[in-house]
């Protein structure tokens, strides 16, 4: 008798091989999408959802839940934000929350019941998320010098995938997953790959400093020195040991000699100018001075020989944009025209006007309002823009638009809802309407679209749950790395390292790329990784 073509057995087994290679293909889809695509991470999510259940054995699966407390207490902060809707108000703003937390659950129990990916398989999923990272930055970089459309300019809208912010993490890591794969021998590599391995940490690293964000260079003199220093105690060779413990130091030293000297030339400042101001322009216009007021640019005062009847007739004779118009960013031109005259030390009339070049005019009207910005490459810039935002907090109370010290006053305004509701929070729901409501207490002007968050996670945990919602949830992320025993984890550490210090200065985990990004790496090196 003829036996059947596919036995009980074998379909068993090719069931249970098509399950398995879906759940990496998700996993690799899920670390491709998120530098790419939130669309598609909200579909990897699903695929690896509807394949958990479509696996079968759910009763083990929900025993193994129960038995692996590390899962248990992930899912417990979901528990946090659920209690935290008792105090909360606006119920609509809670459940979104809510809602946007659930990768995090979902991810653990996936996870941390499905039967581990083979170590080539967890090497092809990091270096997925690897090559998407390297392809978002390409574009990110395209669409800076206009490659595929309108060149920007503002370099916080490089990134049209995702927040530039969030990109800077996860160059940050694909830096340090690259590294690992280089330097220690846990995953298999042929020369070629080592060569290509080589090229694009210098690629992303370029990258880094390139999108100037304040975040990812932070996050990179941090994490980078450290996992060098770790790389350094597994060299034999001590010319090796000494020149790898070099680079950290050597960047470290360059960092703060620069801050040094941008902070001195920034305080340079012509006091000679002040001495006997003229009064009169060369066309016989009056100049409108106003020493007191002590804002400055590159070291020259922007409140002197001001002639406003001039800078408007001369303006609107060069520019398409009237003078009384905005620029592109949305900014007053006039102002940003009066900045851009003082960085040149120019003054603000009609032959000051007649200086520009046509590519300062069309800096101008780009809303570039200091000409050393017109310089697309360096740090300088981004560090005298953040110099010059406290500078002008301090001198004015000035904060729109400015995106570091509208963080800080956001913090300060955390603090004092933090104070008024110390253990239990504020509510899941009600963050949002509390800190708009302490901005019109406080007189603050902000940007719309950036308040009602602390752009702080830890002070947005404690603002929704108070001190003893913030210590579960900090508690929870501790315990399920001590109990998986993955304190010695070198890339799970890395990766929270990463996650630790961005959660100082944005909302990582009130995102939805960000709550993926945390929930699939995290889960990742728990629960995939020997």
């Amino acid at each position: 008798m003829q036996r059947p073509f596919l036995t009980v057995k074998s379909l068993l087994k090719y069931r249970r091989e098509f399950h398995h290679y879906t759940y990496v293909i998700g996993l690799a889809a899920l670390g491709a999408s998120l530098p790419l695509s939130k669309f598609v991470i909200s579909v990897s999510i699903f695929l690896l959802v509807a394949n958990w259940f479509l696996e079968g054995g759910l009763k083990n699966k929900f025993l193994q839940v129960w038995h692996r407390k590390s899962i248990v207490w992930l899912i417990s902060i979901v528990m946090v934000y659920l209690a935290g809707m008792l105090l909360t108000e606006n119920d609509q703003q809670g459940w979104k929350r809510i809602l946007s937390l659930m990768p995090l659950p979902a991810l653990s129990i996936i996870l941390g019941t499905t039967e581990k990916p083979l170590r080539k398989e967890l090497k092809f999923i990091l270096l997925v998320f690897v090559t998407a990272v390297c392809v978002s930055a390409f574009i990110s970089f395209g669409n800076y010098f206009g490659w595929f459309e309108k060149a920007i300019s503002d370099i916080r809208e490089i990134s049209r995938l995702i927040s530039h912010l969030q990109l800077s993490l996860m160059v940050n890591f694909a830096i340090i997953i690259l590294l690992y794969l280089l330097f220690y021998d846990y995953f298999n590599k042929t020369s070629t790959e080592t060569a290509l391995y080589a090229l694009l940490t210098i690629w992303l690293i370029f990258f880094v400093f390139f999108l100037r964000s304040f975040l990812g260079i932070t996050v990179f003199i941090i994490v980078f020195p450290v996992f060098l220093i770790i790389l350094i105690s597994r060299m034999g060779s001590r010319t090796w040991r000494t020149l790898f413990l070099s680079i950290p130091v050597m960047l470290i030293l360059l960092t703060a000699v620069l801050i040094t000297i941008s902070v001195f030339r920034y305080f340079k400042v012509d006091h000679d100018e002040l001495k006997n101001l003229e009064p009169f322009t060369a066309n016989g216009n009056a100049y409108c001075h106003y020493p007191d007021k002590k804002q400055i640019e590159n070291g020259h005062h922007v409140w002197i020989y001001l002639c406003y009847s001039e800078l408007e007739q001369e303006w609107n004779k060069v520019s398409h944009i009237p003078y009384y118009g905005l620029d592109q960013k949305g900014q007053d031109i006039s102002h940003t025209l009066i900045r851009y005259l003082t960085s040149k030390g120019l003054r603000k009339d009609s032959a000051g006007i007649r200086q520009l070049s046509e590519k300062d005019i069309m800096l101008i009207e780009s809303g570039y309002a200091n000409y050393i910005f017109s310089n697309r490459y360096g740090l300088y810039q981004r560090i005298y823009q953040i110099i010059w935002e406290f500078d002008m907090y301090y001198k004015t109370g000035e904060v729109q638009s400015h995106s570091v010290t509208q963080r800080f006053i956001f913090s300060k305004q955390a603090l004092k809802l933090i104070k008024k509701h110390l253990l239990f929070g504020v509510g899941t729901g009600d963050v949002r309407a509390s800190m708009v409501e302490q901005s019109h207490l406080d007189n603050i002007s902000v940007q719309e679209k950036w308040e009602g968050k602390p752009h702080n996670q830890y002070l947005s945990f404690l603002t929704s749950f108070g001190v003893i919602g913030f210590c579960w949830i900090m508690l929870a992320f501790a315990f399920a790395v001590m109990l998986e025993k993955k304190q010695r984890s070198l890339l799970l550490n890395m990766f929270l390292a990463i996650i630790l210090i961005s959660m100082l200065s944005i909302d990582t985990l009130d995102s939805h790329v960000g709550i993926s990004f945390f929930s699939f790496f995290c889960t990742l090196f728990l629960y995939c990784q020997e």
